[in-house]
């Protein structure tokens, strides 16, 4: 586990290197299977916007992103952020993406998530993360609901599915609701 910032049971985070960027990383975000439940799933991208990417990451104190790394094979096999963070109100937005599909099991994305909450709330002292998602993202809502986030809203016909537009779901956790668990 080299330059592990956490680490659980079958992966680790660490800040990405120059070589993740130059590896499979900007591929995944090509890949409409990879990008079906993401925003920015009709946006093309390459090696060069993938290393312009990651060295924006180097000042900027708003985002903190980190790669997910599988322990066994210690392949890096996706990313995970907390971005807009407010260091003042202390919160943030949360995403995790495994883009290496042979990971797509909800083992690791759940590990990555439940990994990305403890930095927020235990390294960074911050009080309360968000997400946003597909309303027909199941898998995501249920790993939201094992977490303890709390559905506190919804966008009707917020992002376009490919087909159509489709509700955005809102749901935030509190550090004191995490805590408790």
């Amino acid at each position: 586990m080299i330059n592990s910032y956490i680490s659980g049971k079958n992966i680790f985070l660490r800040h990405p290197s120059l070589e993740d960027a130059q590896g499979d990383w900007y591929q995944w975000l090509s890949d409409p299977e990879t990008t079906k439940w993401l925003a920015m799933q009709n946006l093309p991208n390459s090696k060069d916007k993938q290393i312009d990417f990651y060295n924006s990451l180097k000042n900027d104190t708003s985002r903190l992103v980190l790669s997910i790394v599988d322990i066994e094979s210690n392949q890096h096999i996706g990313v995970c952020s907390l971005s807009s963070i407010n260091f003042i109100s202390r919160y943030s937005d949360v995403t995790v993406l495994i883009g290496n599909d042979n990971f797509r099991s909800g083992i690791y994305a759940y590990e990555a998530m439940s990994l990305i909450i403890k930095v927020a709330f235990t390294r960074l002292n911050l009080r309360l993360i968000k997400s946003v998602f597909y309303e027909e993202n199941e898998p995501t809502r249920l790993m939201h609901k094992k977490l303890n986030f709390i559905e506190c809203g919804r966008i009707e016909n917020h992002l376009w599915n490919g087909k159509d537009y489709s509700n955005s779901i809102i749901a935030s956790l509190q550090k004191k609701d995490w805590m408790s668990r």
